[in-house]
């Protein structure tokens, strides 16, 4: 999925006043999903020195903040 899509789906869930249990879920799912992005990203940086890897590492950062502020 794609960070645009993400923060589409994101803002979507937003709009409503509570999460069930499987917006919850999704929303979990998908913070992990980043985080294993996140990770990827790192290792690949350092392994190679390119800054594409730093570019895409700021984005995904920038997703998992965005879907950690819906969860408090």
């Amino acid at each position: 999925m794609e960070t645009k899509n993400f923060i589409k789906k994101i803002e979507e869930i937003k709009g409503k006043e509570s999460l069930d249990i499987s917006a919850w879920e999704d929303l979990s799912i998908s913070i992990m999903n980043l985080v294993s992005l996140e990770e990827h990203a790192f290792f690949s940086y350092v392994k190679t020195n390119e800054d594409k890897y730093l570019e895409i590492l700021n984005e995904v950062r920038k997703g998992i903040i965005s879907a950690l502020k819906q969860t408090g």
